[in-house]
């Protein structure tokens, strides 16, 4: 597993935030494996395109998060709030959604081997 501190998370996101911003002219795509997102405050930051295998996002607030054309392999989403997500074209093979409250989620022409919800 990754180890990152909150501030270098902070900063890997704002740059991805540009990077989504500037159609990838400037920032940098963000790509993490197996990283505890539980205890971040992802407000502000959208997570489209991104690479995040393995990584936890359990009992967070998604409220209304864009993750459309990410990579979200073997990642789990237990008890998460995920109402208006985005995960239009998103790879969330082996994805756990276990309880998660997933109103109104955009899951359409996302890549699925399998799902646990």
């Amino acid at each position: 597993m990754e180890i990152i501190n909150q501030e270098e998370l902070i900063e890997r996101l704002k740059l991805h935030r540009v990077w989504i911003k500037s159609i990838g002219d400037q920032g940098k795509k963000l790509g993490v494996d197996e990283i505890d997102f539980r205890g971040s405050d992802l407000t502000g930051y959208p997570l489209n395109q991104a690479f995040l295998t393995e990584c936890k996002f359990d009992g967070m607030n998604l409220c209304n998060m864009g993750m459309s054309s990410s990579l979200l392999c073997s990642s789990t989403f237990k008890n998460t709030n995920i109402v208006n997500a985005d995960f239009y074209k998103a790879d969330v093979s082996y994805a756990d959604f276990t309880n998660a409250n997933a109103q109104n989620v955009r899951y359409a022409k996302q890549i699925v081997l399998k799902q646990f919800f």
